[in-house]
């Protein structure tokens, strides 16, 4: 059984769509402890009203085959450090 989804405050969504907007190189830190490095593209609410932010994953290795995107359901995210210099903001942490 899956959780029941808790939606991020508007301000902290309002920064996600910034991320997507200006294309920012972003680590994601998520609940479980997981740290992902990419870039965020889009935000998806889906048909159970659940939202996600779609990504590219970044590799940290230059040539490497691109990862394929990823959907992360927004109440999985702990914290985003922006990594892109001179960006609007530089972290956010996700409070519900």
């Amino acid at each position: 059984m899956t959780k029941s989804y808790k939606p991020l405050d508007c301000h902290q969504h309002d920064h996600l769509e910034l991320a997507c907007m200006h294309g920012y190189l972003i680590e994601l830190q998520l609940v479980d402890g997981q740290c992902i490095r990419c870039t965020p593209l889009t935000t998806v609410t889906k048909a159970d009203k659940t939202e996600w932010l779609r990504v590219q994953p970044v590799s940290e290795q230059q040539g490497v085959t691109p990862v394929e995107m990823l959907e992360i359901r927004l109440d999985n995210l702990s914290k985003m450090i922006v990594l892109t210099p001179k960006a609007q903001f530089s972290e956010i942490a996700f409070t519900r």
